[in-house]
């Protein structure tokens, strides 16, 4: 019999705190993030100083992000698992489902991150797609047995664990 895994008690505060300071980080959000916000102020005669103290911003939102993009993944697993865990073909389906919604989410989230910090995204997002064209044209057989494995596992002709 499987056991279930334990949440430890450390995680499930860790992510009480990161929801907070998210919503938080929302609620003031003018303050932090708007034109009139203390941290694009000068503080220092230092310019670096007064850089890492510009940035901090940034790192707020890339913290909202992150907690956002766990909760969403943790969410989106938790419905699958519930909707759809009776057979091992739903198992499968399931499993595929949860990582290909969880490297998607991942990817996204990095852009997000990206764009927080200033840079230019869209000429990112161009430069991969042209360099999944390449990967694609050169990976064509591993492409075709990954999508005729999809197939199998969909059609029913072989159940999971058959010999």
């Amino acid at each position: 019999m499987k056991e279930k895994k334990k949440v430890s008690v450390g995680k499930i505060i860790t992510l009480s705190v990161l929801c907070v300071l998210t919503i938080l980080g929302y609620v003031f959000d003018n303050w932090i993030f708007g034109p009139g916000s203390v941290f694009y102020q000068a503080i220092s005669s230092n310019s670096v100083i007064n850089t890492i103290f510009n940035k901090i911003p940034a790192v707020i939102k890339t913290v909202q992000i992150v907690t956002i993009a766990y909760l969403v993944n943790m969410l989106l697993r938790f419905v699958l698992l519930k909707l759809l865990s009776k057979s091992n073909k739903e198992k499968t389906i399931v499993k595929l489902i949860t990582s290909f919604l969880k490297y998607f989410i991942a990817i996204f989230a990095i852009f997000l991150i990206l764009n927080a910090f200033g840079v230019d995204t869209t000429t990112l997002l161009a430069s991969a797609g042209l360099l999944t064209l390449v990967v694609g044209l050169g990976a064509q057989s591993l492409i075709a047995d990954i999508i005729a494995g999809v197939f199998i596992v969909f059609e029913g002709v072989y159940q999971v664990g058959d010999i």
